[in-house]
């Protein structure tokens, strides 16, 4: 759990213009769409190492803040390039506090902004749970080789290690994990690694977002994807990231 109290009075002194901001992205009133207080633990959906999630008055989309140093950047990097892949939790919005924000992992690091949409990650069937199990021991590998492939500049030890990556997620080639693992095959080719991707970050699509473009069947998605190994690869190249405030999702 986040043992971070910066980050929490960061969060509280812009709650206001982060609510306003994610409700307008969504042509929705402000007043109710979060929380009122998001350092309450009851108001949280989740919390983590580096971040936490609200539900958001809208049931379609949770709200996430993040002080993982590389999330910001590796989520613009894959709108940009996968903002509708099928394997993908869909990103409506990203932003970032307006001032660098001390912790203790990072020193002082921006605070990102996420609204996106909501998935199940604790589905309750029998069947699904089979599912997911199926996916989680490959995915959990996945992330060891993701981690070695962003750390290592030895051509011969990336070639390994994509080898056996490759191996890994090919578990992910039938029903209902083939979208994952594309997405990790397409974002590897394009120098993004998901090292974050394993059987808890992983999540059932279970809305209907199609005004928004997004495939609207029911289907796994990779939820999260800030890693701090993954900053080799993508922290210089992305595209630059609104302050909270500025709308445009």
């Amino acid at each position: 759990m986040i043992n971070e109290p910066e980050f929490y009075l960061a969060l509280q002194e812009h709650w206001p213009q982060i609510e306003r901001t994610a409700a307008r992205s969504l042509k929705q009133k402000a007043a109710g769409f979060l929380p009122s207080d998001p350092t309450k633990r009851r108001c949280l959906l989740g919390a983590g190492s580096y971040g936490c999630v609200w539900q958001t008055a809208d049931p379609r989309f949770v709200l996430k803040a993040s002080f993982d140093a590389t999330e910001g950047p590796i989520v613009s990097t894959l709108v940009k390039k996968f903002r509708y892949h099928p394997g993908l939790v869909y990103f409506h919005g990203i932003w970032r506090l307006p001032e660098l924000v001390w912790t203790n992992e990072f020193g002082y690091t921006p605070i990102w902004i996420f609204l996106r949409e909501e998935v199940n990650v604790g589905v309750n069937t029998v069947k699904v749970r089979a599912m997911r199990a199926d996916m989680s021991h490959a995915a959990d590998i996945a992330i060891s080789f993701c981690a070695a492939l962003a750390a290592s500049e030895d051509k011969g030890v990336v070639a390994a290690c994509r080898q056996e990556f490759l191996g890994a997620v090919a578990d992910f080639d039938k029903p209902p994990g083939k979208k994952v693992a594309q997405l990790i095959r397409d974002a590897l080719k394009k120098g993004v690694v998901l090292g974050d991707t394993h059987g808890g970050n992983v999540g059932l699509r279970c809305h209907d977002l199609s005004k928004f473009g997004v495939q609207k069947h029911r289907q796994f998605v990779v939820t999260d994807v800030g890693d701090p190994g993954q900053a080799p690869l993508t922290v210089d190249r992305h595209p630059k990231i609104r302050p909270i405030g500025k709308n445009r999702p």
